[in-house]
């Protein structure tokens, strides 16, 4: 967590329509609020440590329920982009240093939603490899962005979050650019459920998140436990 961002498996005051239980995330007026949870799979990586490029080539669905609140608890104008998001931390050699850097699914980018999230309501949008553009490094694109372009890949990149495409077209612009070793050996070592930066005034509930590729297929699910 960061300055006023919590976190916290709830069971009251889940909104209707979806799961009973859920992780609600909220955020106050500060832009640095945030609040992340995380799974993390230590050196052996996501799916028994398939590297980054075998993971997005099988991928058959990253999916997840969220559902954004209208109403805010603190006395600041809400962010109507923001949501929980998924991050996934994937670590890997680059010029033979290991590097760590985030693909990120932020629900304001994907194509089904573009860009005002719909408010207290369900929502469960689907994310395949292909999900997104197919160029990687034009600004106002959709899919998945990546933090540390150039502090990690020395990629040209503007504000956070200018440049997005699918997983399959990142894993080709890397290649092009000569990542091959990273796409090739490197592991997702952490999915996380976010909620911030520049995310103000926002509360979210999240459950079910699925990641599937080939041949594994995983939910977690948050639940309160007596």
């Amino acid at each position: 967590m960061r300055l006023d961002g919590t976190a916290e498996i709830v069971t009251a005051g889940v909104p209707a329509g979806g799961p009973t239980t859920a992780l609600k995330e909220t955020t106050g007026c500060d832009n640095g609020d945030k609040a992340t949870v995380t799974a993390g799979f230590g050196t052996v990586g996501l799916f028994n440590g398939v590297n980054f490029k075998q993971f997005v080539a099988d991928l058959d669905a990253i999916e997840y329920q969220f559902y954004k609140q209208t109403t805010s608890p603190v006395g600041c104008t809400q962010n109507a982009f923001s949501a929980p998001y998924l991050l996934f931390t994937v670590t890997g050699p680059v010029s033979g240093v290991e590097k760590t850097t985030n693909f990120v699914l932020e629900p304001t980018y994907h194509p089904d939603i573009n860009p005002t999230i719909p408010k207290d309501t369900w929502l469960q949008p689907f994310t395949g490899s292909t999900t997104g553009g197919t160029t990687c490094l034009t600004a106002g694109g959709k899919g998945i962005s990546v933090t540390g372009l150039n502090s990690v890949f020395g990629l040209t990149q503007g504000f956070w979050g200018d440049y997005r495409c699918s997983l399959a077209s990142w894993v080709t612009l890397l290649e092009t650019n000569g990542f091959s070793d990273f796409v090739n050996d490197s592991k997702i070592v952490g999915v996380s459920v976010a909620l911030g930066t520049f995310n103000r005034a926002d509360t979210g509930f999240v459950n079910n998140v699925r990641v599937a590729s080939s041949p594994y297929d995983w939910t977690w699910n948050f639940t309160s436990i007596p």
